[in-house]
């Protein structure tokens, strides 16, 4: 098999040169901070060196002269030629830039086409003792622009995750393979001067070569999602199972009755044949014993199933994280350019590098932690100047620090800057018309605060690259509570500096969450990471504050509100005796109590994302199956955080309304459990009874039994579609005029003419559809 020097040259540049890189920026970023500091320069020398005859060996002929040209810079320094400077150590990144260039092109199979020319000539210059200013336009931009164009999906992942069993770079890519098998390529004279080149260098890579290679192995971020999906399958099976030895256990009470029978028969005698008596006996023990032995096998098996389980899927998330260090790396160069831009000493600090999160997260977190630190570099760190006329220290601090809290990942990003001025925000909501004077006065200081999440709103009076356009915070806490389920919060003190605190779930996968049944029946689930606590609490500890309710706990008056508070339903209150669940939920310091009939069970739960049509019911983040035939809908917490200023003490003024709406009755029919489900919890959260059929059989059927008031129906099903469905029910004497809305993805007009052709009274197109669209049909056509 000839060998692919090419493909060798993408997985080198997308690897190896990538690690070498973050450590060429690494190490002139520390040598910065410590010129004398002789360890760190022979470790961006030695690293300089590998990347040059590494870059060569796979015919990158740009990244090699580079790497050769600033290994001659840094001899140059290490021999006193030259000073350290802020020159030479903008002229030494300048390089690391290029690299990046020319490594981020190969990686695609690009060619670099960029002037290398005028870094060659200062480079040269640097060797000989010779350090030149940089002509205009010849350094690349040191402060990029923060992308704040939200998407509405997380984009899929098509990287390359490492996964080692010690934290090591990898030296070579002929470590890092493919799990198919790669055959050998033929000895030959590029192959020579590899073997020549990696005696040569100094970092001893080849040495460790088989030592690595039993340890390191690469695999595509789509079989990693593949496993993680089947794990999902697994824990649902699990569930089934679970479901299926409650089953098992209810044979233990007609056991208790076989007793019953065993003990009559044996009193019996009179006519009854002694061996047939004996027969039955020796039947009927044999089945009890035989049961009893079963069932405590399959309790066995199942607790033994359920440790692998978790194990099995502990470990196949875990492959598929990656450390947060991978986004941490490029913020001490971000800090050093920007506080070198605004003229400010800034020391960042770094903790917390090893803690791992979903690469998903991983890959699409870094831009939003990026504007919070381009955040704390202008708004907060202040100037020299200001600094010291505040008894501070000339150098300012960032600190970032990420850790594990529970089943989340938070990171915390905080500066000793001037805190940020609540004064200023309400003169900025004032100006913009975002609230008035009365509303500001109203409402809490941390409510103020986080004003500065509202799109276009910015308290700086002056627009820079950096900062200043009012736009990004919006994206940020977007992208964080939208797409990752995460929360974010802000703690700040006026003069003495901010942290923002992001709470990130560890994997995107897999949910642990509380199942729980509201005092109207419906049953939802709550991820357990948003949950502080739950307690029972009896009827005389509820408060009445103002208009609402609360509960005092350890000396913190927290809010409280029925589920149904939420959703449109109106409240079925507890009895005064009973003692409602409360679910104390939690968002950055924020507490609301959540109150429910009971808790059902607890489990790791595969989350599905909802339908395009579906994705605007604001209180849901996902769905999930539970068992063998149960749909639970996944609350999203943030958004109950938000609908709580709207509720107020007292049942919903609508209780009439939705009170004649329990006689009306829906059916749902939708092959997609998900769709169905989710418009089912729609449809009852606003009063109405619902049925729902997963075909257009099951659909008929249940009408033929039963006069519906309308149907809902897609289009696309098994066997038969929805203007089936549609043209029989019209057939049918009692459903003639009951009112047919089909909800369908096809917008063609040939479509909608159809429905209408076979008697369907409204079409609704999923890509536009809207929960307050479906509502507002539904009750134009039922009287």
């Amino acid at each position: 098999m000839a060998f692919d020097k090419a493909k060798y040259a993408k997985k080198f540049a997308s690897g190896e040169a990538k690690d070498h890189i973050i450590g060429l920026s690494q190490g002139i970023l520390d040598l910065e901070k410590n010129p004398e500091h002789t360890d760190t320069l022979k470790q961006i020398f030695r690293i300089a060196h590998t990347l040059k005859g590494s870059s060569k060996m796979f015919g990158l002929t740009e990244m090699s002269e580079v790497a050769h040209r600033l290994e001659d810079a840094l001899e140059a320094f290490s021999e006193k030629r030259i000073s350290p400077s802020k020159v030479l150590f903008n002229l030494l990144l300048q390089s690391v830039d290029f690299l990046t260039d020319i490594s981020e092109a190969a990686a695609k199979g690009e060619v670099f086409e960029g002037d290398l020319k005028p870094l060659f000539k200062r480079l040269e210059g640097a060797a000989k003792g010779q350090l030149e200013e940089p002509s205009p336009g010849i350094n690349k931009p040191e402060i990029e622009t923060f992308p704040v164009e939200p998407q509405e999906e997380v984009p899929e992942i098509t990287p390359e995750v490492v996964i080692t069993e010690k934290d090591e770079t990898l030296e070579s890519p002929l470590i890092a393979h493919e799990t198919e098998k790669i055959e050998d390529p033929p000895e030959t004279s590029f192959l020579k001067e590899t073997t020549e080149i990696a005696k040569k260098s100094e970092d001893g890579s080849n040495s460790r070569l088989k030592e690595k290679e039993n340890e390191t192995i690469r695999i595509p971020a789509k079989k990693l999602d593949v496993a993680i999906k089947l794990m999902g399958e697994v824990l649902s099976n699990q569930g089934q199972m679970r479901q299926d030895l409650e089953l098992l256990d209810e044979l233990e009470t007609p056991n208790r009755k076989q007793k019953e029978v065993i003990s009559k028969l044996q009193g019996l005698s009179n006519g009854i044949d002694p061996q047939f008596k004996a027969d039955i006996l020796t039947i009927l023990r044999d089945y009890r014993s035989k049961t009893r032995s079963f069932m405590e096998r399959a309790r066995d098996n199942l607790s033994v199933q359920g440790l692998l389980t978790d194990d099995l899927r502990d470990y196949v998330l875990r492959m598929g994280m990656l450390p947060i260090s991978t986004v941490f790396d490029s913020f001490p160069r971000l800090v050093r350019d920007i506080s070198h831009s605004l003229n400010k000493e800034v020391e960042l600090v770094l903790k917390g590098g090893d803690t791992e999160l979903d690469n998903k997260i991983i890959e699409q977190i870094g831009p939003s932690l990026v504007h919070l630190i381009r955040n704390s570099l202008d708004h907060g760190i202040e100037s020299p100047e200001e600094r010291v006329r505040a008894g501070k220290s000339l150098k300012g601090t960032i600190t970032i620090e990420a850790r594990y809290e529970g089943g989340n990942v938070v990171v915390e990003i905080e500066d000793d800057g001037r805190g940020i001025q609540v004064e200023k925000i309400k003169e900025k909501a004032l100006k913009q018309k975002i609230m008035d004077k009365e509303t500001l006065l109203s409402i809490s200081r941390s409510e103020i605060i986080d004003l500065i999440f509202t799109p276009n709103f910015s308290t700086s009076s002056f627009i820079t690259d950096v900062s200043g356009r009012g736009v990004g915070m919006d994206v940020v806490k977007e992208n964080i509570v939208e797409r990752f389920n995460g929360l974010i919060a802000i703690e700040t003190l006026e003069g003495k500096g901010t942290r923002f605190v992001v709470k990130l779930p560890l994997t995107l996968a897999i949910v642990r969450a509380l199942v729980f049944s509201g005092f109207s029946g419906l049953r939802l689930a709550v991820p357990v990471t948003s949950i502080d606590e739950i307690i029972r609490l009896p009827q005389d500890q509820i408060l009445e504050v103002v208009n609402k309710r609360a509960v005092r706990l350890r000396e913190q008056l927290i809010p409280i509100y029925y589920l149904e508070n939420f959703i449109g339903l109106p409240e079925v209150e507890a009895s005064e005796s009973s003692e409602p669940v409360v679910l104390i939920l939690s968002m950055g310091n924020d507490k609301l109590g959540l109150m429910v009939e009971s808790i059902i069970t607890e489990e790791d739960l595969e989350t599905k994302i909802l339908p395009v049509h579906l994705r605007d019911v604001d209180f849901i983040a996902g769905a999930a199956a539970i068992g063998r035939d149960d749909i639970i809908s996944l609350i999203h917490v943030p958004t109950l955080f938000e609908l709580r200023k709207e509720i107020k003490y007292g049942k919903s003024s609508g209780k009439a309304e939705d009170e004649s709406k329990k006689d009306l009755h829906i059916l749902v029919v939708d092959d997609s459990p998900s769709t169905r489900e989710i418009e089912k919890s729609i449809l009852e959260s606003y009063g109405y009874r619902v049925d729902v059929a997963s075909d257009v059989m099951e659909g008929l059927e249940k009408a033929k039994n039963f006069q519906y008031n309308l149907v809902v129906t897609d289009i696309e099903m098994p066997k038969l579609d929805g203007f089936s469905l549609t043209e029989a029910l019209r057939k049918e004497e009692k459903h003639f005029f009951t009112p047919i809305i089909i909800v369908s993805s096809r917008d063609r007009e040939e479509d909608k003419k159809k429905g209408m052709q076979v008697g369907a009274d409204a079409y609704i197109i999923k890509g536009d559809f809207e929960q307050s669209n479906l509502l507002s049909t539904i009750k134009s056509l039922i009287r």
